[in-house]
């Protein structure tokens, strides 16, 4: 939510926010859609180091195909 008020304080407001939470170990994403948040209620654990940066470069991928089509 701190990443939204920034945004909309600066009048550049983003719809979709990306989020992780990480001991270094497990891993857990969210995002935050207008006004929804959505848990992955999956736990990622560095074992699996592929699906976590699979996951990572998505949230790149979005943002890099929203703003070529802004």
């Amino acid at each position: 939510m701190g990443a939204r008020i920034f945004n909309q304080s600066e009048n550049q407001p983003i719809e979709t926010i990306f989020g992780c939470v990480t001991n270094g170990e497990v891993w857990q994403f969210l995002k935050l859609e207008n006004e929804t948040i959505l848990i992955d209620a999956k736990k990622y654990f560095l074992d699996n180091l592929e699906r976590i940066l699979g996951i990572l470069q998505a949230i790149i991928d979005f943002y890099s195909d929203h703003s070529e089509n802004a």
